[in-house]
């Protein structure tokens, strides 16, 4: 067992769950200024953005639950349209969904790896608990990240949703440890962090960095987020200061 310091006392635990994007991988960080995804696929199909973006919120919980590949369920869409992809348009649509997120995973959040290494080192098990979908996580199998974490638990893989008891549960039963002995690490989208405190983690750790960098989220909204955790770092690697073996 380690401990780490709550700032209000200290607290054992054998094991850490981490989220994925915003917290050990940025694909922010691998993208033009200013790209959205959803923008670039209306662009490709010429169509109006509002009626991509409607379609999206309408399929991406069943995208995130199943193995589906939302490059493959786009093309399905232009088919419906009667809109004729040439091979080079789908490669187009496949780089927009999905090659800022294979940046990432080949090279996570300066400091990730290295903090991963050495609390591994330390006897404390890891596990990776993220929402996405396949196209998300394609590359996930030759990021260093695949080698270095004792498993991964991904929402299009396992149909469990954060934040889904049953998700943080699931990813706590693959590396046989439990919520009153492990910590919780995400930037906070989807509710995550209030889903780790009510699956009862011992203590629920917001990492800001990522998002404020990004500048995506409002102040206000990354401190209601931030309400949820315990505390909140800058990044994955200042962990290392609030832990001792």
């Amino acid at each position: 067992m380690s401990t780490v310091d709550s700032g209000t006392g200290t607290i054992e635990f054998d094991a850490i769950v981490f989220d994925l994007f915003h917290t050990l991988i940025d694909p922010q960080e691998h993208a033009p200024p200013g790209f959205r995804r959803l923008d670039a696929v209306a662009r490709i199909l010429d169509l109006p953005l509002v009626e991509i973006e409607l379609w999206w919120q309408q399929r991406v919980g069943e995208f995130v639950a199943l193995p589906i590949s939302p490059v493959d369920a786009i093309v399905e869409l232009a088919r419906s349209r009667r809109i004729v992809l040439s091979p080079t348009a789908v490669a187009e649509i496949d780089r927009a969904m999905g090659s800022a997120q294979d940046g990432a995973l080949a090279t996570p959040i300066a400091g990730a790896i290295e903090t991963l290494q050495a609390l591994g080192e330390a006897g404390i098990k890891r596990a990776v608990l993220s929402n996405a979908h396949v196209r998300d996580v394609r590359a996930f199998g030759d990021s260093p990240l695949a080698g270095i974490v004792d498993d991964a638990c991904i929402s299009c893989f396992t149909g469990l949703v954060k934040p889904d008891r049953a998700a943080y549960a699931g990813a706590l039963d693959r590396i046989d440890s439990n919520a009153g002995r492990s910590l919780y690490l995400g930037d906070g989208g989807g509710d995550e962090l209030a889903g780790a405190r009510n699956a009862g983690f011992a203590l629920v750790v917001a990492v800001n960095g990522p998002v404020r960098r990004g500048g995506w989220r409002s102040p206000s909204e990354q401190r209601r987020i931030e309400g949820d955790a315990d505390i909140a770092i800058e990044d994955v690697s200042d962990l290392a200061a609030l832990i001792e073996n």
